[in-house]
């Protein structure tokens, strides 16, 4: 189930909290819920899959939650491609 916005409000401290000790260069958004929570609430998954924001120097990218790609196993190439972009993405903070 959805959480509820009060229930991701309460959660979204903490979240933010540990972003900022990790400092990832990269964070991976799975589904609309994880996307609109990180990035924007006008964040479509199904229009951006794949592509990156960058907010405050840290890379998002949004893609399919597993649980999308069970219903709807047509999404599958799209995540496969969003996760070849992740792949060279990681490499790429890895050698520079």
């Amino acid at each position: 189930r959805y959480p509820a916005p009060a229930e991701v409000a309460a959660c979204q401290v903490h979240l933010r909290e540990k972003l900022r000790v990790v400092a990832p260069r990269l964070v991976v958004c799975l589904g609309a819920l994880a996307a609109a929570t990180l990035i924007g609430p006008g964040v479509r998954v199904t229009r951006e899959h794949g592509t990156v924001r960058e907010l405050d120097g840290v890379a998002y990218l949004p893609t399919y939650h597993p649980a999308a790609l069970l219903r709807d196993p047509g999404k599958k190439p799209a995540a496969w491609e969003d996760f070849q972009r992740i792949r060279d993405l990681y490499l790429g903070f890895c050698r520079g």
